[in-house]
């Protein structure tokens, strides 16, 4: 419960710390989500999801697929949620919904799939598959069970 405090808080503070962010062009954040720090992956993938920067999608995708480390693997899942494009996004997320067993990621995918689905107007079948399966599987934690409770309620599950 702390870490989803500490974890909103730090996404507060790296959105409204443009100045700090607009160091990097696109193409270095880009490399970053690959070869960077832990740190240069979080603080690009809040860039790049800030910026709705589509041409990152398949690096985020990749960092989503292959970090468990919840700060960057949030980090990349909201900044999928902002850019908001359905299609390989939504099976990432929907991939990573069924693969983790961390609430704040399992939150932040579910997230990053209702805004995703409510700035295209469309329930892709992979989004509503990982919104069955989460209700099914994740519903232990608390927030996660809220965060359904509230997507059902939206969008007429």
């Amino acid at each position: 419960m702390k870490f989803r405090s500490i974890l909103i808080l730090a996404f507060a503070v790296s959105f409204t710390s443009g100045a700090l962010l607009a160091e990097k062009s696109t193409e270095e954040h880009i490399k970053s989500l690959s070869s960077g720090s832990d740190s240069e992956k979080y603080e690009s993938a809040v860039a790049l999801g800030k910026n709705k920067e589509k041409s990152a999608i398949p690096e985020l995708i990749q960092l989503l697929n292959r970090n468990n480390e919840p700060k960057i693997a949030t980090a990349a899942a909201i900044s999928l949620g902002k850019i908001a494009e359905p299609g390989d996004s939504t099976i990432a997320l929907k991939n990573k919904i069924i693969s983790s067993e961390n609430g704040d990621i399992v939150y932040a995918s579910l997230a990053s799939l209702l805004n995703i689905t409510t700035k295209n107007e469309k329930l892709e079948d992979s989004t509503k598959e990982a919104f069955e399966y989460a209700d099914k599987n994740r519903r232990s934690d608390e927030f996660v069970a809220d965060l359904l409770d509230l997507i059902k309620k939206k969008l007429k599950l």
